[in-house]
């Protein structure tokens, strides 16, 4: 008989500061992330025979079209019910791990991930690590595809290869393992801040009601100014027309003296 655990949800927000090791037109950019973890297990006989952890993310701080991002787990008991197969790289049939967009890879951001892949699946110690798989293609010096910092991402969890050319480690296996075999990582909280979705949205309300604020007190202010502005337009305007009435009432005064003074001096 088989029966499914109730899911298990969380969701967290990820305030990412830059590292050296991102790229170079984002080192003063800030990255946010919302994180969801599900867990979802199923049972035989009371044990567990087989459970996924989904792990999905999405960028906050993007101006494109929202998108979420999948960092999955598998296990698999197997039939003679000890230890079985554990995938920390997607489902039993993926083999590497990628980090999308590519932009925000050297944040430790696919660490973070990773770290919570590992320590859900150190729950089976005995479990077999599934092999993964480092392509040639993967590799290079570019900051979408460095092999140094590729491999060193595997390397720091526990995970061991067999390189096919050792002198540049561009592509080759991991090395069988057991999931208590695994280390966790915590360098991650360098640079990255976690928190509940249900801590950080009331913050967000309140930072969104204070710049309602600032903006309505901006606005007032504008207000305020295009009156003045209107104002001294009106004195400006009001000033010019004295000053023409004046000198248009001096040079007719002027004209009329001028002539009644030849008048008189031709009557003479």
């Amino acid at each position: 008989m088989y029966a499914i655990k109730p899911n298990k949800i969380v969701t967290r927000v990820l305030t990412v500061k830059p590292t050296e090791h991102c790229a170079p037109k984002d080192k003063e950019k800030n990255i946010i992330l919302l994180v969801e973890m599900e867990e979802k297990y199923h049972y035989d006989n009371g044990a567990i025979c087989e459970a996924k952890l989904d792990i999905r993310y999405g960028l906050l701080t993007s101006y494109e079209p929202w998108k979420m991002h999948a960092f999955d787990a598998h296990y698999q008991r197997s039939y003679q019910g000890e230890g079985g197969n554990v995938c920390i790289t997607g489902t039993l049939q993926a083999s590497s791990v990628f980090l999308d967009p590519s932009e925000i890879r050297g944040n430790r951001i696919g660490t973070y991930l990773m770290n919570e892949v590992v320590m859900w699946a150190k729950q089976w110690p005995l479990a077999d690590v599934k092999p993964i798989t480092l392509l040639s293609n993967q590799a290079g010096k570019s900051h979408e595809f460095c092999t140094e910092r590729r491999n060193r991402f595997y390397e720091r969890f526990g995970i061991a290869f067999e390189y096919a050319e050792p002198s540049n480690k561009e592509s080759g296996y991991s090395k069988p393992m057991k999931a208590n075999q695994l280390k966790e990582v915590e360098s991650w909280q360098q640079n990255i801040k976690q928190q509940p979705l249900s801590d950080y949205l009331p913050k967000l309300f309140h930072e969104l009601r204070s710049l309602e604020m600032e903006h309505a007190y901006v606005q007032k202010r504008v207000r305020e100014s295009q009156k003045r502005a209107e104002k001294a337009e009106q004195e400006i305007g009001r000033r010019a027309w004295m000053v023409f009435y004046c000198t248009t009432v001096f040079f007719v005064a002027m004209f009329l003296g001028f002539w009644v003074n030849n008048k008189i001096l031709i009557n003479l």
